[in-house]
């Protein structure tokens, strides 16, 4: 009988140590908010030519860029958006819409660099929330929205780099 105990013990503190090992880590500023920001540098480009090639990535990421534009002025971009994050059924194992989080994403520019800062991640609801209210939460929901919220930001984060470190060659039409 105490051995069963201590086994069971022992078994949920080791199921537990598993979960908080699985907690995704979002990157934070000095006040909790969750950031991803760099700098990247980009010699020989120009302030103008690194926001012309941004403008062009907004274009092959973006289904509808006018419309997630908010403002794109000489050495800045704001871009604001949603994605959705998912549930799994439990029993069927399929994936359903669980809702959209919105975020803003600003690139800024200077010659030889440009900076980006995603940031202001808000859970749609029937009222916004901030996903910091999530990054101490044991729900196995919040933490799989922190993780798909980690894996779009990766990717999109991934993306931006790829396409202005290596812009796409465009065709020259032939003249006929």
């Amino acid at each position: 009988m105490v051995r069963k105990v201590l086994l069971t013990m022992a078994l949920s503190v080791v199921a537990s140590l598993f979960a908080i090992a699985q907690q995704t880590q979002l990157p934070q500023d000095e006040t909790g908010k969750v950031v991803y920001e760099a700098v990247v540098h980009r010699e020989g480009l120009s302030a103008d030519s690194l926001q012309k090639l941004a403008i062009k990535w907004i274009h092959s990421f973006y289904k509808n860029p006018s419309a997630v534009i908010k403002e794109n002025k000489p050495g800045i971009i704001r871009v604001e958006h949603k994605f959705e994050v998912f549930d799994v059924d439990e029993k069927t194992g399929k994936r359903y819409k669980a809702g959209r989080i919105k975020y803003t994403l600003v690139i800024k520019f200077k010659d030889g660099r440009y900076k980006y800062e995603l940031t202001d991640f808000k859970y749609i609801a029937n009222r916004y929330i901030a996903i910091e209210e999530w990054l101490n939460s044991k729900d196995p929901k919040h933490q799989e929205y922190l993780r798909q919220v980690n894996e779009f930001a990766t990717n999109l984060i991934s993306n931006l780099r790829e396409f202005i470190k290596n812009p796409p060659v465009q065709k020259e039409e032939e003249d006929w």
